[in-house]
């Protein structure tokens, strides 16, 4: 008897869940600078599948977590060939760490929020820091 083996079908990482969980994390902060003085949107936009979508999603985690101890942070991010570019600055005044990622953390829910999921760039300045992010290279 021949057995026929179905294969499951591959799994598909999907970008846009992984910024709402992005967005979840950043939104169960308390205390958080929420004030934006201005937030702008890239209209060009990638679907679901995009790997740019990982790249950014992984940048965005760097941004958060390297920026409160630089202070001012250009970096970026490869996954599977697609680059991500981002900048991220707190200013002199917040002087603890903690204080600057909350910050960092709201300025990534305002750009989500503002801006949607699937944006090839965004940046949210807030009163204490700004979150920037594209898919090509450039400085603020």
């Amino acid at each position: 008897m021949a057995s026929s083996k179905q294969e499951a079908p591959p799994l598909r990482f999907n970008y846009s869940i992984s910024l709402l969980l992005l967005l979840l994390i950043a939104s169960s902060l308390h205390g958080a600078a929420a004030v934006p003085t201005g937030v702008l949107c890239n209209h060009k936009t990638y679907g679901d599948d995009d790997p740019f979508g990982a790249s950014l999603v992984q940048l965005l985690q760097q941004l958060v977590l390297l920026t409160p101890y630089e202070g001012n942070l250009y970096a970026s991010l490869p996954h599977t060939g697609a680059l991500a570019y981002g900048h991220a600055a707190c200013l002199p005044r917040v002087q603890l760490p903690d204080d600057c990622e909350k910050c960092l953390r709201s300025a990534i829910k305002q750009i989500l929020d503002t801006c949607g999921y699937n944006r090839i760039g965004a940046k949210a300045m807030l009163a204490d820091c700004l979150v920037h992010y594209e898919q090509y290279a450039f400085i603020d």
